[in-house]
């Protein structure tokens, strides 16, 4: 009878160890599906709106907006981070973070961009079609609000939503993100997510 032999599969030509017990020995290592997505298929990106000046006089201000145009992948949303300076004055006021679904696109006071590719090492782009404010007015001119999907009170300082890949937005779909602010002040919009094949 032939012995069995495992090889490592990426050809280095290593074999499994086996011990005294017919026991294979194996180190197996455990990440995220943001890890996998940055590490080995380089498909996880982050879209930013940093330090835009929020005026309470503005009503709710689009500041991001994101649509999927990948036709064979979804996005999945690893973490939404919202940051806030409380306010210019004594810095203990609040915002109301929302997330929309479905607005129309921006058509005024908006910027295009790509997003970046979390994997620094690699040059893939995200498959989106995407705009930020370009601190024109008081935020991107939106004809159409779609529904909301999220919505929050976030204090000053540093706040994180994790959802880790449940919130995913598919072909053409649209996550358009807005603040409101009670007094005038700085705050900033980054999500985190991947690109996943259809299920």
């Amino acid at each position: 009878m032939a012995d069995l032999i495992i090889k490592d599969g990426t050809g280095t030509g290593n074999r499994a160890k086996v011990d005294n017990d017919n026991r294979i020995h194996v180190k197996s290592n455990s990440g995220t599906d943001m890890e996998f997505a940055s590490h080995e298929k380089q498909t996880a990106y982050s879209f930013s709106a940093l330090e835009k000046t929020i005026t309470s006089a503005g009503g709710e201000s689009h500041i991001l907006w994101i649509k999927n145009v990948n036709p064979e992948k979804t996005f999945q949303i690893n973490s939404i981070f919202i940051s806030y300076n409380g306010g210019n004055t004594n810095h203990n006021r609040i915002i109301i973070g929302r997330g929309r679904i479905g607005s129309s696109t921006p058509s005024a006071n908006n910027t295009s961009f790509t997003g970046s590719n979390l994997n620094l090492t690699s040059a893939n782009v995200a498959l989106v079609e995407a705009y930020v404010w370009n601190g024109t007015g008081t935020g991107m001119t939106i004809a159409v609000n779609g529904p909301t999907a999220l919505s929050g009170y976030f204090a000053q300082g540093f706040n994180s939503i994790n959802f880790e890949g449940a919130l995913i937005i598919g072909y053409n779909q649209v996550l358009d993100f807005t603040i409101q602010a009670e007094e005038d002040g700085l705050a900033s919009v980054v999500v985190t997510g991947w690109f996943e094949n259809f299920i």
